[in-house]
């Protein structure tokens, strides 16, 4: 765990700050995980989001964090942007006219810091009215981010995460560490060696083409869009915004599918996301075996991330053999998995 005190953190936010042409701006700290966060306000209607790039487990720290693959984050926001009409934060340059600051923290380390627009929504609530709505248009954006992807060529130096087998069996070798450390039993740490390796048959069997691998995402569950607050066309649902694309990189399509389907969104409300997402761009019924591989890739990725996090020691004691006995079987078994997530 990366221990950082209120008095450090705000003085590194200060010290970002005085990099880009702000004046007298004021800082709300929001919390601390993949990144530390900050609502910067301006006077005025100016808020921005401020993000120093030091993750809240050690584990998470890599090529993520480095100034060639945050640039390539923000590349790609502005693409997403300006060439494929969606509603995304925009990056804020520095006087320099840099995509991303650099700020030198208490251990002599580099810290990159970047600066985005604030966009305003609420978060997707399944009791709303609208929901139905909501979720067939979260679909159908998921969908048209994937074809944009399909047809959008990363400039020179681009540098992004690629989740492919070797980055999940890279994960799943973490969950050794969990049955030295007492978190699961040996016996349960063998079911989940076995689902990974299926996992990564079942990855490694699908099409490398652009229909199916390209830019994604990779953690767009039901926190990470909100819900614009007001209808672009009247009699239409409000917007769907997708926001935090810090775990951005190249990957499969089903993926991003089985982060969204798996990542909050209920039985009921699944088939709606899927309608949405056909209305735009074509899925097999064939293709959700691998979706399902991916579902349960990232729910296994999850526990490996946070094995070393004494916060969330006893939830995973509980969690993970929950897993495995309802989840990790049916799927090594060859049942489906997202209809009982």
């Amino acid at each position: 765990m990366t221990k950082i005190n209120p008095e450090q953190y705000t003085l590194w936010a200060q010290a970002a700050l005085a990099q880009y042409p702000l004046k007298k701006p004021t800082l709300h700290f929001l919390g601390h995980s993949d990144n530390l966060t900050f609502r910067v306000e301006e006077g005025g209607d100016a808020v921005y989001l401020l993000r120093l790039h030091r993750p809240v487990v050690s584990y998470w720290e890599g090529m993520r964090q480095s100034a060639a693959a945050i640039t390539s984050e923000l590349t790609w926001l502005e693409a997403l942007s300006q060439d494929g009409g969606l509603a995304v934060q925009h990056p804020i340059h520095t006087r320099e006219g840099k995509l991303v600051a650099s700020i030198q923290a208490d251990d002599g380390n580099a810290v990159p810091a970047t600066l985005l627009t604030w966009l305003e929504g609420s978060h997707f609530s399944p009791g709303a009215p609208e929901a139905l709505c909501q979720v067939e248009q979260f679909g159908a954006l998921v969908a048209r981010m994937h074809e944009f992807s399909v047809h959008w060529t990363p400039p020179d130096g681009f540098s992004r995460p690629i989740y492919g087998t070797e980055h999940f069996h890279r994960v799943f070798a973490r969950l050794l560490h969990g049955a030295d450390l007492g978190v699961f039993s040996e016996e349960v740490y063998r079911t989940l060696r076995v689902t990974g390796q299926m996992i990564e048959t079942e990855i490694r069997a699908l099409p490398a083409s652009p229909e199916y691998w390209g830019m994604i995402h990779a953690d767009l569950h039901m926190g990470n869009f909100l819900i614009g607050a007001e209808p672009l066309v009247a009699g239409e649902c409000c917007p769907i915004i997708p926001i935090d694309f810090s775990f951005c990189g190249l990957g499969h399509y089903l993926f991003d599918l089985s982060v969204c389907l798996a990542g909050g969104l209920n039985a009921a409300l699944r088939p709606v996301f899927l309608r949405g997402y056909r209305s735009v761009r074509p899925l097999p019924e064939s293709d959700m075996r691998a979706v399902d591989a991916y579902a349960l890739a990232g729910i296994i990725s999850y526990f490996a991330y946070q094995i070393d996090n004494p916060a969330e020691r006893k939830w995973l004691q509980r969690r993970i053999p929950e897993v495995v006995q309802k989840d990790c079987l049916r799927f090594i078994q060859g049942q489906r998995v997202l209809p009982e997530l």
